[in-house]
């Protein structure tokens, strides 16, 4: 944390000399907060404070939400009060999270240099396949912002709200599933319960991206203004890329069980190589569609790549009868463009429930078990 902290703060100095920008101090103890609490919720889990992880984060946020309301209602602030309100509620995390775990405490003189370079050797590959992922979803913003228009990043902006929704909702599970992957990576079995895995995942994620774009496609008029209604023509290939996305951080999880970062690495680039060639071929063609198309395949191949490498290298793949469910989001999308009956569309997004309710309850039950015995055992 410390050199990462430093890396920051000399990279930092040296950029704010040549781009100027405001708030360039609460932007940099703003960045440095994430920073640390990234580290602090990480510390949490790895010791298995579930409870305090939780729990610091929803004072986090509540404090985040007052300070802000406060200053914006009462003191008049402008976008500083995010950033304010932010950083007093991380420090309030990491401090709760300090007292429980003592982690500045903890003595580093019996570290040995094996140690050391084994830590740089699995860390160094993740550094560098952080940036990289910048390489796709980032500089797609960047393209749609100052090369395609103004418009047409306002209709990106509206898209990616409803993705922001999905990331969430998977977040729950991402967060599951870190930590069953690790709890198995020293098992015998390990590669049956990650196959086990990586195919009821997949079928969760094409069932719940099918459903949730059905959903939006009956809520979209409510929600959002008459002169962003072009956007709902973008949002599947936005919903479908994020998906995805996704699937592909569920599988790269086990990369990192198994201690093989730099096959996470690899995939990374492959993903952001292709997604550098792909705007440069379509987008100038097409326009915005070109730049999501060409995120979109640059995801799915990025995501490909890493379930070669898990056939490859670890045996791991998801099971043949899963793919079926590849013909629920076809069916959702065909659904999606062609059908306008409120009725019709509600139908649709019940039927999915039932398949979905009746083909994944074994397993969400089996991992709600597994959660349950260990929130007992560690509190």
């Amino acid at each position: 944390m410390l050199i990462g902290s430093a890396v920051f703060i000399l990279s930092y100095s040296t950029l704010s000399i040549f781009i100027d920008f405001k708030h360039k101090i609460l932007v940099a103890f703003y960045s440095l907060g994430i920073g640390v609490q990234y580290f602090y919720n990480y510390v949490a889990r790895a010791l298995q404070k579930n409870t305090l992880f939780v729990m610091s984060g929803c004072i986090n946020s509540i404090i985040t939400i007052i300070i802000n309301v406060v200053l914006i209602a009462g003191f008049n602030l402008g976008i500083e009060s995010l950033y304010i309100s932010s950083l007093v509620g991380i420090l309030v995390q990491v401090v709760i999270i300090e007292y429980n775990v003592r982690l500045l405490k903890v003595k580093i003189e019996g570290l040995k240099k094996g140690t050391i370079i084994a830590l740089l050797k699995f860390s160094t590959p993740l550094s560098i396949s952080t940036i990289s992922n910048w390489l796709l979803s980032g500089l797609t913003t960047v393209v749609i912002s100052f090369y395609i228009g103004t418009h047409e990043n306002g209709l990106y902006s509206v898209a990616n709200r409803f993705s922001a929704v999905l990331i969430l909702l998977v977040g729950v599970f991402q967060f599951a599933w870190n930590e069953l992957a690790y709890m198995m990576s020293n098992n015998k079995s390990k590669n049956e319960y990650y196959q086990k895995g990586i195919s009821e995942i997949l079928k969760i994620s094409l069932l719940g991206c099918s459903i949730f774009l059905l959903c939006i496609k009956i809520v979209f008029p409510y929600f959002i203004a008459q002169q962003y209604h072009e956007a709902i023509t973008i949002i599947p290939i936005v919903l479908l890329g994020t998906s995805i996305n996704a699937y592909s951080g569920f599988l790269g999880t086990i990369f990192l069980a198994n201690k093989h970062s730099n096959k996470l690495f690899i995939s990374t680039i492959v993903g952001a190589a292709a997604n550098v060639i792909g705007l440069l071929v379509f987008s100038p063609i097409y326009g915005l569609m070109g730049a999501l198309i060409s995120l979109c395949v640059a995801q799915f191949i990025s995501a490909f790549s890493r379930l070669y490498m898990l056939k490859k290298s670890e045996s791991i793949r998801p099971h043949p009868k899963v793919y079926i469910f590849l013909l629920v989001p076809l069916i959702s999308l065909v659904t999606f463009y062609l059908i306008s009956n409120t009725y019709i569309l509600l139908t649709a997004v019940f039927a999915f429930l039932v398949i979905a309710f009746f083909t994944t309850k074994p397993f969400l039950i089996g991992v709600l078990d597994i959660f349950k015995k260990r929130f007992v055992k560690s509190n």
